[in-house]
């Protein structure tokens, strides 16, 4: 028995009730170079009399469009060599919607909001379909800025460039799971310390002499309360006179008898953060 093909109505709506999973577009701008200032015309003649500065009379900011959507960062107040350093974030489902993501760079002018430059980015420029392919990418790279007016075609000088990139990223099912920002961020580990005393020695006479000395192991509010009262403890080590060693300095006579100490507690799981620096260390020394 053959299976009757669908229509493309059927497979339309078949597809309606497929949960497919979405993407995140983030379009990071950094900053804008050469933007003309656009002080032509009399609504830069009634901004040069409403301002205090003279020179400068734009107010960029970036607006973004993908899918429908629209993004914009914040606004940067008379400068034509601004720096944002913001990231705009579009979700979408696949596949992948056939729009271009359009970058425009607006003057935030209270009489008139201008577009002092477009950039189109087409996405299957940016991507590959095909078995070995990737998601769209971009960047980090300068952008020329168009006169909107004028068709692509035509030999147009840029309004500037604007240094931008594009990444994308698979969201799944599971990143809508409820979790807090404590659990997830900054979580508390349960850890042990441990030190052992090998050696004390050249020990200021003139600040111990006829004083006994111990050694406590302190982390954070850890050990404090233990050294604060008058007690032994794991934390901390039996009081001991010191020995002269010569005329100036004293030691402590430990011998084969080393004093060790110990310390648990709940401290943040900040392990990985070292990891880095601790590979640059090795591969310095």
């Amino acid at each position: 028995m053959l299976r009757k093909s669908l229509s493309l109505d059927e497979a339309s709506a078949v597809l309606m009730f497929i949960d497919l999973d979405g993407s995140a577009k983030n379009v990071k701008v950094y900053r804008a170079e050469g933007l003309p200032n656009l002080n032509r015309g009399i609504l830069a003649h009634i901004k040069k009399h409403c301002t205090i500065e003279e020179g400068v009379f734009i107010d960029p900011y970036v607006q973004i469009f993908f899918a429908g959507l629209k993004g914009s960062t914040s606004k940067k107040k008379r400068t034509t060599c601004p720096v944002w350093d913001e990231e705009v974030v579009f979700t979408t489902r696949f596949p992948l919607p056939p729009e271009p993501i359009v970058v425009q760079v607006r003057d935030d002018d209270f009489m008139a909001n201008k577009d002092i430059g477009t950039a189109v980015i087409p996405l299957d420029k940016i991507s590959s379909s095909d078995e070995h392919g990737f998601l769209p990418t971009f960047g980090p790279c300068y952008v020329c800025l168009r006169d909107q007016k004028h068709p692509a075609s035509e030999d147009v000088s840029c309004n500037g460039r604007l240094l931008m990139a594009i990444t994308t990223d698979i969201i799944e099912k599971s990143i809508y799971t409820k979790t807090s920002v404590q659990g997830s961020f900054g979580y508390d580990v349960e850890f042990f310390l441990f030190a052992c005393v090998q050696d004390a020695s050249m020990i200021d006479r003139r600040l111990v002499e006829m004083k006994e000395i111990r050694f406590s192991l302190q982390m954070g509010e850890e050990g404090r309360e233990i050294v604060d009262a008058d007690f032994d403890d794991h934390s901390v080590t039996p009081f001991m006179v010191p020995e002269p060693m010569d005329r100036q300095y004293l030691y402590l006579p430990f011998g084969g008898n080393k004093p060790c100490m110990w310390l648990s507690g709940r401290w943040p799981e900040d392990r990985k953060r070292m990891f880095i620096s601790n590979i640059l260390s090795k591969m310095e020394a």
